[in-house]
Parts: structure tokens; sequence; C-alpha cells
């Protein structure tokens, strides 16, 4: 996923399989790379099909979601999930329950955490007002007062 700042000085790039956010500047230049929360440790082991090749990652992980640009903050939606070989998961539980928040610069400003799994968020900051897009038991979409939500 990438996002970019309001005022188009940074991008940040959110990594679905690996729990790195890389910010960028308009210039090319890397503002920082972030370690995510759980530190995962991933191989990439090539693997011949047909006249090609492919690269997966063992093991597996569902790390970030999506990712909103705001002009002091980024917003990424995280799950930190391993999926074990031979067991299929249960598509409510590799979505993202947390939000993650940093400034452009990379410094964590604080998590948030909330008591349902999301498929997508969105962020109206100046009502102060957080969306998030549920499918369990029915789509639909929640909203919570951000002054409310625990940090």
């Amino acid at each position: 996923m990438i996002t970019a700042s309001p005022d188009g000085k940074n991008v940040v790039l959110a990594n679905l399989s690996v729990d790195v956010l890389e910010v960028y500047s308009n210039k090319g230049d890397t503002v920082c790379i972030l370690g995510g929360p759980d530190g995962f440790e991933t191989t990439v082991k090539p693997h011949d099909v047909g006249g090609g090749r492919t690269f997966p990652l063992d093991p597996v992980f569902f790390a970030y979601r999506d990712i909103k640009g705001l002009t002091n903050e980024m917003w990424a939606s995280y799950a930190g999930i391993e999926i074990v070989k031979g067991e299929m998961p249960i598509s409510n539980k590799v979505l993202p329950n947390k939000i993650y928040c940093f400034s452009w610069q990379g410094v964590p400003i604080r998590k948030i955490e909330l008591d349902i799994r999301f498929l997508s968020f969105a962020i109206d900051s100046k009502n102060m007002k957080l969306y998030c897009l549920v499918n369990v038991p029915k789509i639909r979409v929640i909203e919570y007062d951000m002054s409310k939500i625990k940090i």
C-alpha cells in the first residue's frame, strides 16, 4: 500500500507480508524505515514454476493492510497474524484490529486497538471521527469518536 502526505513532501509504503513501513521524500531520499511491532523474521525461498520462478515468503504473515496520510501523521492498520502452513486462516482473523500512528519522521505517536477487525478505515480529522469498514456479522461502517478512543 502507498499514500502521500497532503503536502506531497513524503510518501509511505506499507507492506502486507512484512511488518515494515518505508518513508521517502518526494526527492527519493529515505526519510526512515520502521521495523514493525512484531519484528517478523521471514525468508525468501525461490521456487521454480514452469518456465519461471516465484519467491514466496516463509513463514507468511499479514502485517499492514491500509495506510492513510494526514498533515502531521501517517496511520497504518495492522493485523500481526502468522499464517500456519497447512491451516486455512479464518478470513476475519487476518484483518487488522490495530492502527499505529507515526509522525512523517517515523516517531511513534499512538497505538489504537479496536475491539473489531476491519477491512479498511478513514479518518475525519476535522470532526475527530474514525470510520472502519467491517464485514462481520454483516458489511457496515462503524464510526468512532476519536476523543473517546483509548490510546
